[in-house]
């Protein structure tokens, strides 16, 4: 039964009791510096959470701020290995943030049961540093990393993956300069200058640095008193010996002084795997044989067996460092795969061909790069090049430079494959959408040959995916019409899963386009398909809830998404169908379903790494709070939504962001500034192709410039709106946030 009155801060929930209106107790699984943790079901949407319970201080007021700031820093982080966050409330006088619940075990009972394997270790230290750098990116310090704030989830395969949670020390990046030092974690994981200023990303740097330090050696780096600097130390029994550059690393990484550690996590990372020799393990992924193929079993062959003279060796070696582009010093040792005679460098050197030791070889002043290469028979000069490129894959530094140098390579090699699979990595990691859009379509370009139509089909789906996903109506129109041709000309058959996603894909832009009953019909259509795979059966389920919402079938909507959740998939397609039951919930008036629905979508953002749809279950929370009555929680909903937002430049999501704010703005009798948002909306709308957005936005645009007391423009408006309906079909009653 639940408890009526206040709870001590000090009472541990039981079994069976209920919080708020939809989560019932299971146990208790931990507990953290600020709260209890509990596993929970969540009845409405049928599915486990983790839910933190603060116990104190018994002050509720302060109480609910600091699970505010936890929460809010943790949900600003959208990233795979950071813990999602779903929802915070108050219960019985105490705070609450519902969270995912990972059933597994903490960094920490890992490292308690005794040496783990160097690789393993390495890949979740990768893992960690790209959450933190997805953190410090969008301005939040994490100031509490220790591996009992690691959690370790089973993934596909049976790999463990490292997820960072309790963000309970966050605090945001830009307001660190004035706020107060951090001496209330745990000492031996903070850095020193911490108990004289406030954090800095260099102190986050420093803890993962303690981190890795007790992975790899079994024990804490020595530190005479925390105010001091630590210093690396030998390994315990069982742990082999570190290499001496992974120690300069790790001595550089606990500087005590911030401005001498490595500028990013991510970097220190890549750092210490490359003096681990594990630079594969940068993208915190296993090395499975996909990976080999693709980068050591391109310099595995030793070069001595790839030629048949000594001449012919020599013009190898030249050739190899002659490849080699600026700034990768170790590059062209590995791409000659070892082996090569120490007579043969020396001769080379004499005739002052080569210079550089054995680790930094150059071009000596003789030598000319362009003769260098083109003396090189057409075979023997593409084997080089993309050997080169092999090795700046796995010595040079992570980044789009080192990919886009090894892209050129590979091109030049005939790998466009290989520069294919860098173009689409160098996607995946753009901070805006026109720079992923322009990586996707490099790489098309590199695939595009009918004479292998499979690997050709999968770059289009990419870069249609994205165009649908930023609500690019006129970047989706080539590729779609592109990979309809191809499913037709390579004669891929009904139910093939790539045939399915691309009809979903058009059913989306139908649906983007103001055209809900023809989206209806593309859906269904899918849907009618005996063996369609779960994610483009979620999608098809997320155009017609969408699309039942826009022709005023909401409470059908609702029953429809409502039915097919509750499984807490991760995926985005998941997320897609969260958030049409979120939109369709709010124009049935169902706020309790719009709520949870929109934080649902929230978690698989943040489970799948995507700030796209981030952002837009923001943007819903935000509308539910301004159809409470609620403008000023909504707009600062709106204001996390558009941080996210930012760095994505020109995407739908972004335009129904200004679009609330404007609202908001109009609420709360700022008429001017709401005129602005709402015509930087109009604005994107325009430029995706977005009709029917733009119609709606046009209409609280003129409602503001009637509300400023200016009807000419007003009237203005109006007109450019009446031209728009006129390229639409049926007109939503309501925006559709599917892009």
């Amino acid at each position: 039964m639940p408890h009526d009155d206040p709870l001590p801060p000090d009472h541990a929930l039981r079994p069976g009791d209920r919080i708020g209106q939809a989560l019932t107790i299971v146990r208790k699984v931990g507990r953290g510096g600020m709260g209890d943790v509990y596993l929970a079901k969540d009845e409405l949407l049928d599915r486990e959470v983790a839910v933190k319970v603060m116990r104190g201080p018994a002050d509720a007021e302060l109480a609910s701020l600091q699970t505010l700031t936890e929460a809010r820093a943790a949900a600003r982080v959208v990233h795979p290995h950071v813990v999602g966050i779903f929802a915070v409330g108050h219960w019985q006088g105490r705070a609450y943030i519902e969270m995912q619940y990972v059933d597994g075990a903490t960094l920490r009972d890992r490292m308690d049961e005794g040496p783990l394997p160097r690789p393993q270790a390495a890949m979740w230290l990768a893992q960690l540093g790209a959450a933190l750098d997805a953190a410090h990116d969008i301005g939040v310090l994490h100031c509490d990393i220790k591996p009992d704030n690691v959690l370790l989830e089973r993934g596909p395969g049976g790999a463990e993956l490292a997820k960072l949670v309790d963000f309970g020390l966050a605090r945001p990046a830009q307001a660190a300069a004035t706020s107060a030092p951090i001496t209330h974690g745990t000492l031996a994981y903070l850095a020193p200058e911490l108990a004289k200023q406030a954090p800095k990303v260099a102190s986050d740097v420093f803890s993962l640095a303690v981190v890795a330090h007790e992975l790899l050696t079994g024990r804490l780096p020595v530190r005479q008193t925390w105010l001091q600097a630590p210093r690396p130390v030998p390994p315990m029994a069982g742990y082999p010996a570190l290499p001496r550059a992974a120690l300069q690393v790790l001595e550089a990484a606990l500087d005590g002084a911030p401005e001498l550690r490595p500028p990013t996590a991510g970097e220190f990372v890549d750092e210490l795997l490359r003096a681990l020799q594990m630079p594969e393990l940068r993208h915190g992924q296993p090395q499975g044989p996909a990976v080999q193929a693709q980068t050591t079993l391109e310099v595995a062959l030793p070069l001595t067996g790839l030629a048949e003279s000594a001449p012919q060796l020599a013009q190898l070696v030249l050739a190899m460092v002659a490849a080699v582009p600026q700034g990768y010093p170790r590059a062209a040792a590995l791409a000659m795969g070892g082996g090569v005679p120490a007579d043969v460098i020396a001769q080379l050197r004499a005739d002052q061909l080569l210079q550089g030791d054995a680790d930094s070889l150059a071009l000596g002043p003789l030598a000319n790069r362009d003769e260098v290469l083109a003396a090189l028979p057409t075979r023997s000069q593409r084997l080089v090049l993309t050997r080169v490129a092999a090795a700046i894959e796995l010595t040079g530094p992570r980044g789009e430079v080192a990919r886009e140098d090894a892209s050129r390579l590979y091109v030049a090699g005939r790998r466009l494959e290989d520069a294919a699979r860098l173009a689409a990595e160098s996607a995946d990691a753009a901070k805006s959408a026109s720079a992923r859009r322009q990586h996707l379509a490099r790489a098309v370009a590199f695939l595009a040959t009918p004479s292998r139509p499979q690997p050709w089909l999968a770059a289009l789906l990419r870069q249609l995916s994205w165009e649908v996903a930023c609500g690019n109506l006129v970047g989706a129109a080539a590729p779609l019409a592109d990979a309809q041709g191809l499913i037709v000309d390579a004669g891929i058959p009904q139910d093939d899963p790539r045939r399915l996603q691309v009809e979903v894909r058009a059913a989306q832009i139908r649906l983007l386009g103001g055209d809900p009953h023809a989206a209806l019909s593309l859906a269904a259509g899918v849907l009618q398909r005996p063996a369609c795979p779960e994610p483009w059966r979620d999608g098809a389920l997320a155009v017609q809830v969408a699309t039942m919402t826009a022709i005023g079938q909401a409470a059908q909507a609702v029953a429809l998404g409502r039915a097919n959740l509750g499984r807490g998939r991760p995926d985005l397609a998941g997320a897609d169908l969260a958030m049409a039951t979120a939109e369709a919930a709010l124009q049935a008036g169902d706020v309790a379903m719009a709520d949870r629905t929109a934080h649902q979508a929230l978690a698989a953002a943040a489970e799948s790494g995507e700030p796209l749809w981030a952002v837009r279950a923001l943007t819903t929370i935000g509308q539910f709070a301004l159809l409470r009555g609620q403008p000023q929680r909504a707009l600062r909903h709106a204001e996390e939504a558009q941080a996210l937002a930012l760095p994505l430049g020109s995407v739908a999501a972004t335009g129904y962001v200004l679009m609330l704010q404007g609202q908001c703005l109009s609420r709360m009798n700022q008429p001017l500034r709401a005129a602005l948002a709402l015509a930087r909306a109009d604005h994107i709308f325009a430029d995706l192709g977005l009709a029917a957005a733009q119609s709606q936005a046009l209409n609280l645009l003129a409602e503001s410039a009637r509300q400023c007391g200016d009807s000419v423009a007003a009237d203005a408006v109006l007109v450019e709106r009446d031209r728009l309906a006129v390229r639409l079909r049926t007109l939503p009653k309501s925006a559709s946030l599917l892009g």
